[in-house]
């Protein structure tokens, strides 16, 4: 089950229709989010929850209590980033709380030159899948028109 816990996003990404929206954006309300995710787990309606859809969920206030709360109910959570929040601090409360599911760094390219250009807030540049590489275990990047893909796991998860 896709959780779209906020559609705002730090990016501007062509092929994205995030910007082309009419809707608010704004953040899911922990009341909310909490209600969605306890009867999803509670009446066994899923076994997963995806968090994603127009925007970027590590903008998202809550977003690790969201991770943890989710599999306390049982259910395996995969995020969807596009990973430009994940420094150090945020990647070691990404590997506390998600304890069941896994992370999909979604890029359209992993350059420093797309982030400038693309990036909504300052971003200093840095080669996200190297910098990445203290937490993930990059398993796979393709080079594949229109985007790059790439599939990752948390260096501790089991």
């Amino acid at each position: 089950v896709l959780v779209e816990l906020t559609n705002c996003c730090n990016f501007s990404c062509p092929p994205c229709p995030s910007d082309l929206m009419k809707r608010e954006k704004t953040l899911m309300p922990r009341q909310l989010w909490e209600k969605v995710i306890t009867e999803l787990g509670e009446k066994k309606m899923t076994s997963a929850v995806f968090f994603h859809l127009l925007g970027e969920p590590l903008l998202h206030k809550d977003i690790f209590e969201a991770i943890s709360f989710a599999n306390k109910q049982g259910l395996s959570v995969t995020l969807f980033t596009n990973g430009a929040l994940l420094d150090e601090e945020a990647s070691k409360k990404l590997l506390d709380s998600l304890k069941e599911g896994s992370v999909v760094l979604s890029l359209q390219d992993a350059s420093p030159e797309f982030f400038r250009r693309n990036a909504a807030e300052a971003f200093p540049g840095r080669p996200i899948l190297s910098s990445l590489g203290d937490t993930f275990q990059i398993n796979h990047v393709s080079n594949a028109m229109p985007a790059r893909v790439g599939t990752a796991r948390l260096k501790n998860s089991k």
